[in-house]
Parts: C-alpha cells; structure tokens; sequence
C-alpha cells in the first residue's frame, strides 16, 4: 500500500516531529505547543509558519514550536473509537 500513515490519537492530535509544515499550508488546523497551549481558533496551517519547526528568536533560545496538530475540517473523519465499534458489531451478530 503507497499511503503514509500518522498515528493519530484518540482525540484526533497528530504528533508533530518539529519538522516542516506537514500538511498544504491552507489546510485549515488547531495546534497544541511545546507548552501546552492549544489556542482555541483554527487557523490556515500557513499561519503558523514561524512555530513548525525550532526558531531561535533575537536572544538565541528556541521559541515555542507546534507539537501536534488536529484536522479543523478536511481529510480526516471524526476519531472512532475502533475496539467499541467492533464490540458492538460483534454484539449485534451475536444477537441476530
């Protein structure tokens, strides 16, 4: 199979290696920071350009870089919680 895969966590976060850009740049995505923060408005991922990969900033330390980023809208679906969904359909089997 030629698709690459990311692991996607149960809350749809993709981890973020610090790397470059990884998805077009007007895809539209939150973002979580080395900090923690995760700001609360979805933006192009263009806009974060400055924050995708380590940026020294005037002093010389590294600024606050993207470490995961979640789809706003666009090619991933809603996460599935994939062992309940068998489970049930298991369940349902069962019963028929």
């Amino acid at each position: 199979m030629n698709v690459q895969t990311r692991l996607v966590s149960a809350d749809s976060w993709i981890d973020h290696d610090g790397g470059e850009c990884p998805v077009a740049w007007s895809t539209k995505v939150f973002v979580r920071f080395e900090d923690g923060a995760e700001p609360a408005q979805a933006y192009a991922a263009g806009w974060w350009e400055q924050f995708w990969r380590p940026v020294l900033d005037r002093a010389g330390r590294p600024r606050n870089r993207i470490v995961a980023y979640r789809y706003a809208t666009g090619p991933l679906a809603p996460a599935v919680n994939l062992p309940a969904l068998l489970d049930s359909v298991a369940a349902r089997r069962r019963a028929a």
